[in-house]
């Protein structure tokens, strides 16, 4: 049986309703699972900004990291290697775990000052 735009719509609202419910869980931890190259070497692998939520490829050596694929014509660096993330996918899971943990504690944040609010002792 077909639906008409009414109903349509109802099952698309639905939809990304249920989408949004699903988001409600704890992500598990992901760990850095790419170490520092000893001296001389270059690793590639991926990292994350939670505050504009991206995930972006990084390269790292010993010494020094940057963002991009490593060139030997890389001028622009970073003091110290980085603990990296050896695929996006392990990025995007860390990312995911970060930005909920930065949503829960300013969740927990607006629950305190409701709590203040209606409980003032």
């Amino acid at each position: 049986m077909a639906m008409n735009k009414k109903e349509q719509a109802e099952f698309e609202a639905l939809k990304k309703q249920v989408a949004i419910n699903r988001a409600l869980r704890w992500t598990d931890p992901v760990d850095r699972d790419l170490p520092p190259p000893a001296m001389g070497g270059v690793s590639q692998g991926y990292d994350f900004n939670s505050y504009n939520k991206t995930v972006f490829q990084v390269w790292s050596k010993s010494t020094s990291h940057g963002n991009g694929v490593y060139s030997n014509l890389t001028r622009s660096a970073s003091q110290n290697g980085l603990h990296l993330f050896s695929t996006e996918e392990r990025a995007l899971r860390a990312l995911r775990a970060a930005v909920e943990l930065e949503a829960a504690k300013a969740l927990a944040d607006i629950d305190a000052a409701i709590a203040k609010l209606t409980n003032p002792e």
